[in-house]
């Protein structure tokens, strides 16, 4: 087991004694439903892997609903992902709930859960992966995110069930620790594990998926790479590359800008490149940048304007040009992602719409007064909750 986040878990909330943090929990059941429970198991798990699995007895139905608390060590902070199995007088899971909660040392929380009922798959299931793990980098989720179903005896998956399933670490070459939310319940007899990561890099990891009473089921091998530099330009051909950027939600999709071929796009980390440049009437390419909650959403500036894609490259459309006026920095407010900021000889540009409308947004930019004279803006780069900032050269 790994390092135990947790000192007990405490049959009513207590003072924060020590520095430790608690964590009140109401568990009730979803409308309609009554769990005669005998035990509840617990399992905590932080961002980085750490877990522990607590036994409480319960003796009783619920609803009424049952209160309890859990205890943290001084040292836990931050988002705790709470798993909750209620198991019958056979230890038989009867109901699940799950639910998230930041925590502090010396501070008191709550967080209700509401147990669903856990339908079971037939007797003979078994587990299947049916997206495996892919190669990733050393502390990146794992993309496409990994999936396990259930399977009946002839092979189709078990619609009906929502069984909580758990993935653990199988081969471990070189001691990594896996990281992201491990319990899962089925949806459609399918669980889907979307934040899955691992800290060190090694060859041949595998992982191993579990659930009650059916058969388990292993991955198939991967890799996970040290963040190192290696060649990453196949498929670019002519020119210089000028511009960089991804996709922040699934940072194995990049965009590349070159200086006389427009614009290239990898989907699987930077190993090959495919030329998107429908549209273009320019392939001199100055800046890019991506929506941060849409990626097939996309900026590109060149020396005859600013072009826009919204089917992921598969064609551009110019959003916004000046005569004789190039445009080299651009950026996404990822706050606020219709707010995008362009930059050109000491002047910056701005649309409060996605690219439908922009207007001058230079006021006090190099002016006289501050001693300044305007050059070109070669970076602009935005901050949660604040305007774009535009340095100059």
């Amino acid at each position: 087991m790994r390092r135990a986040l947790f000192v007990a878990a405490v049959a009513a909330l207590g003072a924060c004694a020590d520095g430790k943090s608690v964590v009140a929990i109401t568990l009730d059941a979803e409308q309609g439903a009554t769990f005669d429970v005998a035990s509840l198991t617990v399992v905590p798990s932080d961002a980085a892997g750490r877990m522990d699995t607590i036994s409480v007895p319960v003796g009783k139905a619920i609803p009424p609903a049952y209160d309890f608390a859990l205890r943290f060590d001084a040292s836990v902070r931050g988002a705790i992902h709470i798993d909750v199995r209620a198991l019958d007088g056979a230890g038989a899971t009867i109901g699940a709930a799950a639910g998230d909660v930041t925590v502090a040392p010396s501070k008191s929380f709550t967080l209700p859960l509401t147990l669903r009922k856990v339908i079971g798959p037939p007797p003979g299931s078994s587990l299947a992966f049916v997206v495996q793990p892919s190669d990733a980098v050393a502390n990146a989720a794992i993309k496409p995110p990994v999936q396990v179903a259930v399977k009946d005896t002839s092979g189709a998956t078990v619609t009906t069930t929502n069984a909580s399933i758990t993935v653990a670490l199988g081969t471990n070459p070189v001691g990594g620790r896996l990281a992201g939310t491990l319990t899962v319940a089925a949806v459609n007899g399918v669980a889907t594990f979307a934040d899955l990561s691992i800290d060190m890099n090694g060859d041949g990891y595998a992982l191993t998926a579990s659930s009650t009473g059916v058969t388990g089921a292993t991955s198939t091998p991967f890799n996970i790479r040290a963040p190192v530099w290696v060649p990453a330009s196949n498929g670019i051909f002519g020119g210089t590359v000028t511009a960089l950027a991804a996709d922040r939600g699934n940072p194995i999709t990049l965009y590349a800008g070159t200086s006389t071929s427009g614009v290239y796009k990898s989907t699987n980390l930077g190993q090959t490149w495919a030329p998107v440049v429908n549209g273009l009437t320019t392939l001199t390419i100055n800046g890019l940048a991506v929506d941060p909650t849409n990626a097939m959403v996309a900026y590109a500036t060149t020396d005859t304007g600013i072009w826009k894609t919204v089917n992921g490259g598969g064609s551009w459309t110019l959003s916004y040009s000046e005569p004789s006026t190039p445009w080299y920095a651009i950026a996404v407010d990822p706050a606020a992602p219709a707010n995008v900021y362009a930059g050109s000889f000491g002047k910056v540009v701005r649309t409060t719409k996605g690219g439908t409308n922009w207007s001058d947004d230079s006021t006090g930019f190099g002016s006289a007064g501050a001693g300044l004279s305007p050059g070109r803006i070669n970076t602009t780069f935005g901050a949660a909750g604040s305007r774009a900032s535009a340095p100059t050269v």
